[in-house]
């Protein structure tokens, strides 16, 4: 979204989880990722940074300085979601990949939570539906208040957070949009069809 929020042209290219190393030379092993140039940026945050300084010309993601320290803080806090986002989903998640993923996701992920993606969902999901829900109550006052976290216009703050509900959304079966509060999801709705072109 920051790509097209800058009015950059883009191609996309879908990867699996086990070729990403290979595609990025063993830079990096997670996405999002651009490649622009010769330069090669893996993270959210480190590529908004980038097309800010290489790409003055278009509408800025930040706003200024304050605007950027603003965005740094979401992209945090939308980073704090992603622990409640696996519990919830885990297993949803698995069963959505591509087979050829499926093997890698699951050592890896089982690994990290010492149990398997079946009782980790089963066990937590609950629990950690009622947290994330919590600290979307600070959103819901916020949005309250301005149509979007960067103000009248949708800038890097509202894309991160809205990118990692959307991950929420797009792959858990418990969690619909049903359960996002009136403001939350008016402004979720909006950058939807931004995302879309709609």
């Amino acid at each position: 979204m920051c790509l097209i929020h800058k009015n950059i042209a883009f191609d996309t290219t879908e990867l699996s989880f086990v070729d990403i190393q290979a595609q990025f030379k063993a830079q990096f092993s997670t996405l999002p990722a651009i490649k622009d140039g010769e330069t090669v940026l893996s993270d959210s945050f480190n590529i908004a940074d980038y097309l800010e300084a290489h790409y003055p010309e278009s509408p800025s993601l930040f706003g200024g300085e304050k605007g950027r320290l603003m965005a740094l803080f979401f992209h945090e806090w939308a980073a704090s979601l992603h622990s409640d986002i696996a519990k919830i989903a885990i297993f949803d998640i698995y069963c959505k990949l591509k087979d050829r993923d499926k093997d890698y996701f699951r050592s890896s992920r089982e690994k990290h939570f010492q149990d398997s993606l079946e009782n980790v969902q089963s066990n937590s999901q609950e629990l950690a539906k009622a947290d994330l829900l919590k600290k979307m109550r600070v959103l819901e006052s916020y949005l309250a208040k301005t149509r979007y976290l960067s103000g009248d216009a949708p800038m890097y703050s509202d894309y991160i957070v809205y990118g990692t509900l959307k991950w929420l959304l797009s792959t858990s079966n418990a969690f619909t949009g049903e359960m996002l509060t009136s403001h939350v999801l008016n402004w979720y709705d909006s950058l939807d069809r931004i995302g879309t072109g709609i």
